[in-house]
């Protein structure tokens, strides 16, 4: 059974701690005003001990990760622009830590969970997934809420979540 760790950006590896950085403070205040976030989302620095947290849960767990944070949306490489995964390379994430699949679609009227359920497809291949995003409303059916692992926006992910996440993992 592969293990698979849908992953959002936004308060995972940027939490609101990193947005006051010497470096990222003036790109979020030109965010504020109005300058849209595919013009400057692939010039914020991830926290790096967020991506430290995330690089211990991949090496130790042997998970791989798929994207479900909106930046999918921003940042989807065509033309002359970045792909999300070019993004998230440059911030210390390598290619070699997603999935063959490294992209949950995206619809414009869609939630989370369906695009997740939506990847997931048939249930023709045995995946144990969980989600690590810091909306806390993602996932509501019960059956499913173990799965959602939840950061704080200002922390981003801690011992904490990776605690979780390895424990999940560890214990089937």
């Amino acid at each position: 059974m592969s293990r698979v760790l849908f992953l959002d950006v936004d308060g995972v590896l940027l939490p609101g701690r990193a947005l006051c950085t010497p470096h990222n403070a003036p790109l979020f205040e030109a965010f504020r005003k109005g300058t849209a976030l595919a013009q400057l989302g692939d010039k914020f620095a991830f926290d790096s001990c967020c991506v430290a947290n995330l690089q211990e849960i991949v090496e130790s767990t042997g998970c791989k990760l798929v994207v479900i944070s909106t930046w999918r949306k921003i940042f989807i490489g065509s033309g002359d622009r970045r792909g999300i995964l070019d993004v998230l390379a440059d911030n210390g994430l390598p290619k070699e830590w997603f999935h063959e699949r490294p992209v949950a679609p995206y619809r414009m009227t869609s939630t989370k969970v369906h695009e997740i359920q939506f990847w997931l497809g048939d249930g023709s291949e045995e995946i144990d997934w969980l989600l690590l995003d810091d909306d806390i409303s993602i996932l509501t059916r019960l059956d499913e809420q173990d799965r959602h692992i939840c950061t704080e926006f200002e922390v981003g992910l801690s011992d904490k979540e990776v605690e979780k996440i390895c424990c999940h993992w560890s214990s089937k």
